[in-house]
């Protein structure tokens, strides 16, 4: 049962199936609370990072938790009293270590130097924000797969899907940053920076990636104006689902 390991639309399904889970299980994390002023979900693949400042609210989440079958509990860490489970006030998440007494962030030791991992920048960022934002809007961070934009594997109208998708990937992820970072004053002169420059970076890339992997024969026939059209209806779909930057888009 199950998927091939390497399947390369593994993420995608495992996002569709973690999402639903995250939906049924823990609604009541994803949205603001009375019992709890902080209140941050983090969800990495199948790893988590819960932060509220109530313990009785922390309990929910653990209990919520507790409908995975597969929860590992000998990794599961907390930092307040709990019988059954590991309790420090330094927790490790996905190779950074998070100090909760004074919410410091650093490399993790037992990560290697090379070795992927997801950071949460916050620390840096709020240092200085207007350099962190600058180099954020200059990298899409999406990665582009050879093996889905390909004409040798996929059909052009599911090549045209696999762009909107990443698109909206991009914009996605360039509208949580700005609504967890950034004052409303800020957000339209970074909302049209990302207008410039991702769209320009992002479109290249995919289309260099495109000329790469195709029959000799086959000509891909485009517009760079329609990926910049596809690039534009993905940030204002996703600045409007994004509470705090809907605001920016008519």
């Amino acid at each position: 049962e199950g998927l091939v390991q390497g399947y390369k639309y593994s993420p995608a399904l495992s996002e569709l199936y973690y999402s639903y889970l995250d939906d049924l299980y823990f609604s009541q994390h994803l949205t603001k609370s009375e019992k709890s002023e902080v209140r941050l979900f983090i969800r990495v693949v199948d790893d988590y990072l819960y932060i509220t400042n109530s313990i009785e609210d922390a309990q929910l989440f653990l209990e919520a938790l507790s409908n995975y079958r597969n929860v590992n509990y000998e990794k599961t860490v907390v930092n307040f009293e709990h019988e059954k489970i590991k309790v420090c006030d330094e927790i490790t998440f996905l190779g950074y270590k998070y100090e909760t007494k004074t919410l410091q962030v650093s490399r993790a030791s037992n990560v290697y130097t090379g070795q992927m991992c997801y950071k949460i920048a916050f620390s840096s960022a709020l240092e200085n924000l207007t350099k962190f934002m600058e180099n954020r809007i200059g990298q899409s961070g999406i990665q582009i797969n050879s093996h889905i934009f390909n004409f040798f594997y996929n059909s052009e109208e599911i090549i045209w899907k696999h762009i909107f998708t990443t698109f909206c990937l991009s914009a996605n992820k360039f509208c949580t940053i700005m609504a967890v970072l950034c004052e409303q004053e800020e957000m339209r002169r970074y909302f049209n920076l990302y207008k410039k420059r991702v769209t320009v970076k992002l479109s290249n890339s995919i289309i260099e990636t495109l000329i790469k992997n195709k029959p000799a024969e086959f000509m891909f026939m485009y517009c760079i104006n329609h990926f910049r059209y596809l690039s534009f209806k993905a940030l204002y779909l996703c600045a409007r689902k994004t509470p705090k930057c809907s605001g920016l888009v008519p």
